[in-house]
């Protein structure tokens, strides 16, 4: 909830990359827990993919798609774009996090404390992280 430490994990990105939460210290993140046959999961895509949309660099993004194999979320950026890490198969790190509806987004701040957690498509909660 509000004000704990988000669980801490470690994963390995579409691209490689590992990706530890706690290589975010001093940064705030914003977690996207999504699943491909979600609507309000592609409509958050496609709204952060609109050509006069720019995210801001004051946040670090990441994609977690809990159910989704590696070759499937391949597949679906090949059509639609995610811009920033994606990880896959990730059904621990939505276990942690205790998430069962999406699109849920976790943000976290600088201290690694979950300050907000916000569930569903809602443009406006994604326009407060426009550049």
């Amino acid at each position: 909830g509000y004000g704990e430490l988000a669980p801490t994990f470690s994963a390995v990105d579409l691209e490689g990359n590992k990706v530890r939460l706690e290589d975010f210290k001093g940064e705030k993140v914003w977690l996207d827990f999504s699943v491909i046959s979600c609507g309000g999961c592609k409509l958050t895509l496609d709204y952060i993919n609109k050509d006069d949309f720019e995210l801001t660099e004051k946040v670090k993004f990441l994609y977690i798609n809990i159910e989704d194999g590696e070759e499937r979320m391949k597949s679906y950026m090949e059509k639609f774009s995610i811009p920033f890490p994606v990880i896959a198969s990730a059904s621990e790190i939505g276990k942690e996090y205790g998430v069962n509806s999406f699109p849920s987004f976790f943000l976290i701040d600088e201290q690694g404390k979950i300050e907000e957690i916000h569930s569903g498509y809602s443009k406006e909660f994604i326009d407060r992280f426009r550049k």
